[in-house]
């Protein structure tokens, strides 16, 4: 039987600490971007209500805060109101900015892995560099794995809606067919074989994160030479 997530609190506690806070903290900014695109695009609602926030009691919640702490995984949610969007792509902007949030967030610290890791990397004690490759190693990860799945095109996640702007069908589906799909989906997706498609995706999307920090680390050493 696998370990736990909670047992790498004492097995491994950097690992343990650095995944909670770069989850919490890139699941704040995922739905901070969903309620500001929200209301860019007309709707206010989630800006009233106090969700327009990064702290984690607020979007993420209770019961999502104490998953993460056990069990590693965690969820964030904002109140949307589709009834005062501007546009008919405005639902698919909302949606597809906090995957794209992720993404942007898996390129900083994909800038700040290399630049660290080639510039400031030799000068630290060997702890504090393998803390710190640690650290910013599980932020690209976490946040391709997060940016991968939000956009896969099941019912509930982001990618539901970008998909459905180009497939007009799937918006025909009642909310009993939704949530069937989505359990089905996500049992599948996580506890058999197709899991792995979740893991290629994310090493794609970790790879693509990658390449811009490469170029950047570039730029940086030849206006240092």
């Amino acid at each position: 039987m696998g370990q736990l997530f909670i047992e790498n609190l004492w097995t491994n506690p950097g690992y343990y600490f650095s995944w909670v806070l770069v989850v919490t903290f890139s699941i704040c900014v995922h739905e901070f971007c969903h309620a500001w695109v929200a209301r860019w695009q007309g709707d206010p609602t989630a800006a009233m209500t106090g969700f327009m926030s990064l702290d984690p009691r607020r979007v993420m919640g209770q019961t999502s805060l104490i998953a993460l702490a056990l069990f590693g995984i965690a969820w964030g949610a904002v109140p949307v109101d589709p009834r005062h969007f501007r546009r008919r792509w405005s639902a698919a902007l909302v949606s597809l900015s906090g995957p794209a949030a992720n993404f942007v967030l898996a390129v900083l610290f994909a800038c700040l892995y290399h630049v660290v890791m080639l510039f400031i990397g030799r000068h630290l004690a060997p702890g504090a560099h393998e803390g710190l490759w640690l650290y910013l190693e599980i932020g690209v990860r976490a946040n391709a794995l997060l940016a991968a799945f939000n956009m896969l095109p099941i019912p509930m996640l982001d990618g539901w809606e970008v998909f459905a702007l180009f497939v007009p069908p799937m918006n025909r589906l009642t909310t009993q067919q939704k949530g069937s799909y989505s359990l089905v989906a996500i049992v599948l997706l996580w506890f058999t074989p197709l899991s792995r498609v979740l893991y290629v995706l994310t090493d794609y999307v970790a790879l693509f994160a990658h390449l811009p920090a490469l170029v950047v680390v570039h730029l940086v050493r030849v206006v240092g030479s």
